[in-house]
């Protein structure tokens, strides 16, 4: 019976978070951005501003740069 094979290479990262942004307004920060240059963050790190807790897919990072849980206490008030 065969041995099953080592990983290799990093672990995979998390997904970035979703936005609350329309279909309209990616295209058009989308067509308006250059085309990336040689060197891309590939470290980026998406943390809330309030709580500073790290955000990743599914979860959403709103425009004011909250978490979700953070960005409904903030309405709240």
């Amino acid at each position: 019976m065969a041995r099953p094979k080592k990983e290799r290479g990093r672990p995979a990262r998390g997904l970035p978070p979703r936005i609350d942004a329309t279909a309209e307004e990616i295209a058009q920060v989308f067509m308006r951005a250059k085309p990336p240059g040689p060197a891309v963050d590939l470290e980026k790190v998406y943390q809330c501003v309030d709580c500073e807790r790290v955000v990743y897919w599914p979860e959403i990072l709103y425009r004011d740069g909250r978490c979700e849980g953070c960005h409904k206490k903030a309405l709240a008030i």
